[in-house]
Protein backbone atom coordinates (compact mmCIF):
# COMPACT_ATOMS: atom_id res chain seq x y z
CA UNK A 1 0.00 0.00 0.00
CA UNK A 2 2.80 2.38 1.08
CA UNK A 3 4.01 2.14 -3.06
CA UNK A 4 0.30 2.77 -4.17
CA UNK A 5 0.32 6.26 -1.65
CA UNK A 6 3.56 6.74 -3.47
CA UNK A 7 2.53 6.51 -6.82
CA UNK A 8 -0.94 8.31 -5.94
CA UNK A 9 1.63 10.88 -4.30
CA UNK A 10 3.98 10.99 -7.18
CA UNK A 11 0.69 11.52 -9.59
CA UNK A 12 -1.26 14.51 -7.16
CA UNK A 13 2.60 16.50 -7.16
CA UNK A 14 3.03 16.06 -11.52
CA UNK A 15 -0.89 17.19 -11.57
CA UNK A 16 0.35 20.10 -9.41
CA UNK A 17 3.32 20.86 -11.54
CA UNK A 18 1.48 20.32 -14.60
CA UNK A 19 -1.31 23.29 -13.18
CA UNK A 20 1.55 25.44 -12.04
CA UNK A 21 3.60 25.14 -15.40
CA UNK A 22 0.01 25.22 -17.09
CA UNK A 23 -1.08 28.43 -15.49
CA UNK A 24 2.44 30.75 -15.76
CA UNK A 25 2.18 29.60 -19.26
CA UNK A 26 -1.31 31.32 -19.74
CA UNK A 27 0.06 34.34 -17.77
CA UNK A 28 2.93 34.26 -20.29
CA UNK A 29 0.35 33.80 -23.05
CA UNK A 30 -2.09 36.69 -21.68
CA UNK A 31 0.94 39.30 -21.33
CA UNK A 32 1.97 38.59 -24.33
CA UNK A 33 -1.91 39.22 -25.72
CA UNK A 34 -2.04 42.39 -23.95
CA UNK A 35 1.50 43.65 -25.21
CA UNK A 36 -0.15 42.76 -29.16
CA UNK A 37 -2.94 44.74 -28.57
CA UNK A 38 -1.20 47.57 -27.01
CA UNK A 39 0.88 47.61 -29.75
CA UNK A 40 -1.90 47.15 -31.93
CA UNK A 41 -3.64 50.38 -30.70
CA UNK A 42 -0.46 52.19 -30.94
CA UNK A 43 -0.07 51.59 -34.49
CA UNK A 44 -3.85 52.23 -35.25
CA UNK A 45 -3.48 55.52 -33.24
CA UNK A 46 -0.06 56.24 -35.14
CA UNK A 47 -2.23 56.03 -38.31
CA UNK A 48 -5.14 57.65 -37.19
CA UNK A 49 -2.76 60.73 -36.30
CA UNK A 50 -1.10 60.24 -40.06
CA UNK A 51 -4.67 60.65 -41.94
CA UNK A 52 -5.85 63.46 -39.58
CA UNK A 53 -2.41 65.30 -40.23
CA UNK A 54 -2.61 64.56 -43.98
CA UNK A 55 -6.38 65.37 -44.26
CA UNK A 56 -5.14 69.06 -42.50
CA UNK A 57 -2.46 69.21 -44.94
CA UNK A 58 -5.10 68.85 -47.65
CA UNK A 59 -7.56 70.96 -46.68
CA UNK A 60 -4.80 73.53 -45.73
CA UNK A 61 -3.55 73.55 -49.87
CA UNK A 62 -7.12 73.87 -50.87
CA UNK A 63 -7.39 76.85 -48.91
CA UNK A 64 -4.91 78.26 -49.95
CA UNK A 65 -5.26 77.67 -53.90
CA UNK A 66 -8.72 79.40 -52.98
CA UNK A 67 -7.61 82.01 -51.65
CA UNK A 68 -4.62 82.42 -54.70
CA UNK A 69 -7.76 81.95 -56.73
CA UNK A 70 -9.73 84.90 -55.22
CA UNK A 71 -6.48 87.17 -55.57
CA UNK A 72 -6.40 86.65 -59.05
CA UNK A 73 -10.12 87.11 -59.73
CA UNK A 74 -9.63 90.52 -57.51
CA UNK A 75 -6.43 91.45 -59.32
CA UNK A 76 -7.96 90.64 -62.36
CA UNK A 77 -10.97 92.84 -61.67
CA UNK A 78 -8.59 95.25 -60.12
CA UNK A 79 -7.17 95.46 -63.95
CA UNK A 80 -10.01 95.65 -65.92
CA UNK A 81 -11.39 98.20 -64.32
CA UNK A 82 -8.18 100.28 -64.76
CA UNK A 83 -7.94 99.85 -68.17
CA UNK A 84 -11.59 101.17 -68.68
CA UNK A 85 -10.61 104.16 -66.65
CA UNK A 86 -7.70 104.16 -68.99
CA UNK A 87 -10.06 104.18 -72.21
CA UNK A 88 -12.69 106.35 -70.72
CA UNK A 89 -9.53 108.99 -70.38
CA UNK A 90 -8.52 108.32 -73.97
CA UNK A 91 -12.03 109.01 -75.00
CA UNK A 92 -12.13 111.90 -73.06
CA UNK A 93 -8.94 113.30 -74.78
CA UNK A 94 -9.69 112.27 -78.40
CA UNK A 95 -13.38 113.85 -77.62
CA UNK A 96 -11.48 117.06 -76.90
CA UNK A 97 -8.95 116.87 -79.85
CA UNK A 98 -12.02 116.21 -81.81
CA UNK A 99 -13.92 118.81 -80.91
CA UNK A 100 -11.18 121.69 -82.06
CA UNK A 101 -10.75 120.14 -85.43
CA UNK A 102 -14.12 120.31 -86.78
CA UNK A 103 -12.65 118.50 -90.13
CA UNK A 104 -11.72 115.48 -87.69
CA UNK A 105 -15.21 113.88 -87.74
CA UNK A 106 -15.39 113.67 -91.37
CA UNK A 107 -14.66 110.42 -93.07
CA UNK A 108 -12.84 109.67 -95.84
CA UNK A 109 -14.65 109.51 -99.30
CA UNK A 110 -13.53 105.82 -99.41
CA UNK A 111 -14.58 104.93 -96.07
CA UNK A 112 -17.69 106.65 -96.18
CA UNK A 113 -18.32 104.16 -99.72
CA UNK A 114 -17.32 101.19 -98.31
CA UNK A 115 -19.58 102.29 -94.91
CA UNK A 116 -22.60 102.29 -97.54
CA UNK A 117 -21.84 99.48 -99.69
CA UNK A 118 -21.46 97.69 -95.94
CA UNK A 119 -24.53 98.73 -94.88
CA UNK A 120 -26.66 97.26 -98.11
CA UNK A 121 -27.02 100.64 -100.00
CA UNK A 122 -25.22 99.20 -103.05
CA UNK A 123 -21.74 97.48 -104.31
CA UNK A 124 -18.02 98.67 -104.10
CA UNK A 125 -15.86 98.13 -106.65
CA UNK A 126 -12.39 98.49 -106.85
Amino acid sequence: MATRQEQVAEKLRRNKLEQEEAMVERERLNEIFQEHIRLEKEDTERRKKTRKKHQSDLLDQLDYQTALKEDEEHLGQLELAETKRQEQRYKVKLDKELAKDPFARQHHPIRKAMTFAGRGGGTFNF
